[in-house]
């Protein structure tokens, strides 16, 4: 017992911020990456998601493209041009497929993976394993 707790100490659980609008897609992301073993932080716009990320140092951030005050891709520009999160992976969590495109035109909207709505949970857990490195 006592070493699976010196374990635990060691290992830092990695922090995933959530940004969505719609309370239910932050239940089932949140549901799904809790379970899987992540801390999760939850936003309900994109200018939460910023200030969050700006507090917080996620070890990664999902957002969602519509949402208000920041849009996804305010939100993405925002963290890439702030020298202290610029490094953050970012998602972006959408139901348009025709998004990635969009983001990966510019660097300061350069993002290392999409999730496409609807989701289905071993998509999500992949998608965030494969970019966190887990």
């Amino acid at each position: 017992m006592y070493f699976t707790e010196l374990l635990w100490y060691f290992i830092k659980m990695k922090k995933i911020l959530i940004a969505d609008d719609t309370l239910l897609v932050r239940k089932v992301l949140k549901d799904a990456l809790s379970k899987s073993g992540y801390e999760v932080l939850e936003a309900e716009n994109g200018r939460i998601a910023y200030d969050l990320a700006v507090e917080e140092k996620p070890d990664l951030v999902i957002l969602d493209v519509m949402m208000p005050e920041f849009s996804g891709i305010e939100t993405t520009k925002n963290i890439r041009s702030d020298q202290r999160i610029n490094h953050i992976p970012i998602i972006i969590s959408t139901g348009a497929r025709n998004m990635l495109a969009e983001f990966n035109k510019s660097p300061d909207t350069a993002i290392q993976g999409f999730l496409e709505k609807p989701y289905k949970s071993e998509m999500i857990l992949h998608k965030i394993r494969a970019v966190l490195g887990d």
